[in-house]
């Protein structure tokens, strides 16, 4: 099922995908970036099936999160 407000896929389960331009885009992370973390088996969990890359965006989260650097002030 596609989301088309978001365009992530969502499967039956309600989980949400994203390919890997979604995930360049979100992160800001260079496509290039990703494809070498993904080829080095580093950064964020991704599945794969066949040719075809998704990475949860649950997955996304928590990797952003654990790289999260706080401040002094915190907002």
């Amino acid at each position: 099922m596609r989301d088309t407000t978001t365009n992530t896929s969502t499967n039956t389960l309600g989980r949400r995908y994203l390919n890997e331009k979604q995930l360049a885009e979100i992160t800001g992370m260079a496509l290039s970036t990703i494809r070498n973390h993904r080829a080095a088996r580093k950064g964020i969990p991704y599945v794969k099936m066949q040719k075809s890359v998704r990475y949860d965006l649950d997955d996304v989260v928590r990797f952003m999160d654990g790289n999260k650097i706080q401040t002094e002030t915190g907002y």
